[in-house]
């Protein structure tokens, strides 16, 4: 695994092996920033179920001025903390090791709103709509963001319905749904 481009391409990560996580492979990784375009410039980011960072350094190494990654596993995190360091973007990161609901809590009570949130929790959890829901209730996206949702194809969940699904694409077994606030007239 590996950063794909920006200030950091090519550099190569720590992954998780042997746990319970699905990287997103380099190739849907690619396809996802391609899609985002420049939204992660100067961009305050949430990777809430971040295995190994991946996606929020890949968020860094495209622009974004700060990045949280949460993961629950003591495991996960020390992977991170070993990502982070060899990037050298401690000043630009905050490392969580969180359940996913009590790292939005901690994040909305520090007043905190991000522009790019990743949700990537394990499939079969039943997480997306509760996760959603949590993040609309404590209101932790900011205004224009965007909430990127990896999930296996084929799968549905509830949003809530402040939220629209703006784009929805599918990379083999995984599709990724882009997910705003709707506007409202």
């Amino acid at each position: 695994m590996r950063i794909i481009a920006g200030k950091y391409g090519s550099r190569k990560l720590k992954s998780l092996d042997g746990l319970d996580t699905r990287p997103t492979l380099d190739r849907v990784k690619e396809s996802l920033f391609n899609i985002l375009g420049k939204r992660p410039l100067q961009a305050q980011v949430l990777d809430l179920f971040s295995g190994s960072g991946s996606l929020g350094l890949e968020a860094l190494s495209r622009g974004a001025q700060f990045c949280v990654l949460n993961d629950a596993s003591p495991e996960a995190v020390e992977i991170i903390q070993d990502n982070v360091e060899a990037l050298k973007v401690q000043d630009d990161t905050g490392v969580m090791c969180q359940d996913a609901f009590v790292a939005v809590d901690i994040l909305a009570d520090a007043g905190m709103a991000f522009d790019l949130i990743f949700l990537d929790p394990p499939y079969d959890a039943g997480l997306y709509a509760p996760v959603l829901e949590k993040i609309r209730d404590r209101g932790i996206l900011a205004p224009e963001g965007m909430i990127v949702c990896e999930h296996r194809r084929g799968s549905t969940f509830e949003i809530p319905y402040e939220y629209r699904i703006y784009d929805r694409r599918t990379y083999g077994r995984s599709t990724i749904s882009f997910i705003i606030e709707e506007v409202v007239n």
